[in-house]
C-alpha cells in the first residue's frame, strides 16, 4: 500500500503535467513508487554552484554552436538514455556523451563508450562519490575509452581495468 501511494502521487503529477501540452511530457519510470527520500540516493553529489563557476571559467565565448532544437539527437549523436543506478556517476555519463557526439560529428560512427571506465580508473575523483565531466573528458583524452561492450557498466567503483 505504501508504495502504491508513492506511485498514486507520481501518477497525478504525471496526469496533471500532460495536460498542460506543454514542450515535453513525462512518464512512469522505476522511480514512481520511491518517496523523495529514496529519489536522492540517485542524485550526484557535487556542490552545484561550485560546478557551475567551473563550467563558466572554461566556457570559451567565441565557440558558436549552432542547434537546431526541434532535433532529436538521440540515436543520432547520442546513444539511448541510460541508468546510473545508485552510483553518482553522472559526470561519467555526461562526459562520454560530449565524447560520443563528437565522435559522431567527426567520424558519422555512433558509438557507446564506457562509462565505467571512467569511474573506476580516473583517479582525480572518487568513483560513484561524483566527479566533474570535464575530468571524464580529460582522462578520455589522455587514455582513451573502451566501448561499453568492453568495460560494462556495474553502478559501483571497482579496479581499474585498462
Amino acid at each position: 500500500m505504501f508504495r502504491l501511494d508513492n506511485f498514486k502521487v507520481a501518477d497525478a503529477f504525471i496526469q496533471e503535467h500532460n495536460s498542460s501540452n506543454g514542450s515535453f511530457t513525462v512518464g512512469h519510470n522505476m522511480f514512481s513508487d520511491m518517496t523523495n527520500d529514496e529519489k536522492q540516493l540517485y542524485k550526484g553529489k557535487l556542490n552545484f554552484p561550485s560546478y557551475i563557476e567551473h563550467v563558466e571559467q572554461d566556457f570559451d565565448e567565441d565557440m558558436d554552436i549552432l542547434v537546431d532544437a526541434s532535433v532529436d539527437w538521440r540515436g543520432v549523436a547520442l546513444g539511448g538514455v541510460r541508468d546510473q543506478g545508485q552510483c553518482g556517476s553522472c559526470w561519467a555519463f555526461s562526459g562520454t556523451g560530449v565524447m560520443e557526439a563528437a565522435h559522431y560529428f567527426k567520424t558519422g560512427d555512433l558509438v557507446d563508450l564506457a562509462e565505467q571506465q571512467i569511474v573506476d580508473c580516473q583517479t582525480e575523483w572518487d568513483g560513484c562519490n561524483g566527479g566533474m565531466e570535464r575530468d571524464a573528458i580529460a582522462y578520455g583524452q589522455n587514455h582513451g575509452i573502451c566501448h561499453e561492450s568492453q568495460y560494462p557498466y556495474t553502478a559501483k567503483t571497482g579496479s581499474c581495468k585498462h
